[in-house]
């Protein structure tokens, strides 16, 4: 009997939220949701040099996704390949990177669907500089939570245990402070970024999902028998 801890069970409630949050912000027409003000507003009261420093390094790190996630799936397949890593472990690897490739493109998708604009500047939103494009869901939360999430799920056995568990800390925080980080510029409001830790997510659990079945399911039946006199 499989776990309900296992990614393909875990799925479901998030799409779920995430259909549901992509639904409320769009009946909206983009006003921002109950609570999106205050929030916004109790972030950016943080504003001191720390802080600017903290949310400016990891808006850096939301900016670099183009090149950070390549670079590391570049490495864990190279990795697996010194390791001759052949069968299932391989075939989950490949199988998780094009998922998680190709669930990526969903996050533009959403915005051109939904329309949601960001914050403009109104009910006393600070922002740092002139944001383009539409709010919702934050393409920076999405991408982190998959990408780096990928990253933090998928590296770890072909780096030393400490090292992994280093780089693992360091990817989920990453994702954990993307969303303030993003408010705190005023870049978007917080449901555009709960939409994109959960859509990230189910995007997320999704691709672990495919490899997992994919590394397990059976191999091809041999068609004839072999050659005999």
């Amino acid at each position: 009997m499989r776990r309900l801890t296992s990614p393909a069970y875990l799925v479901l409630p998030f799409l779920l939220l995430a259909v549901v949050l992509t639904f409320w912000v769009f009946r909206a027409g983009g006003a921002p949701l109950p609570g999106d003000v205050a929030v916004a507003k109790a972030i950016q009261r943080l504003d001191s040099p720390f802080a600017d420093v903290l949310f400016r390094a990891e808006n850096t790190a939301g900016d670099l996704q183009w090149l950070i996630f390549p670079a590391g799936a570049l490495f864990v397949l190279v990795s697996a390949f010194r390791r001759r890593a052949t069968g299932p472990p391989l075939r989950r690897l490949v199988a998780a990177l094009l998922a998680a490739s190709a669930l990526r493109t969903l996050g533009p998708l959403l915005k051109a669907i939904v329309h949601s604009p960001r914050p403009a500047g109104a009910d006393g939103i600070q922002l740092t500089h002139h944001f383009s494009g539409y709010g919702f869901p934050s393409g920076h939360v999405f991408g982190n939570v998959l990408l780096y999430g990928w990253l933090a799920m998928f590296a770890a056995p072909y780096l030393p245990r400490r090292l992994a568990l280093l780089a693992q800390a360091l990817l989920w925080t990453v994702i954990a402070l993307s969303g303030p980080a993003r408010i705190y510029a005023g870049a978007h409001w917080p449901s555009d970024t709960l939409g994109g830790y959960l859509w990230g997510a189910a995007c997320l659990l999704l691709a672990a999902t495919v490899a997992r079945r994919t590394a397990y399911s059976p191999a091809p039946a041999s068609s004839g028998e072999g050659a005999g006199g």
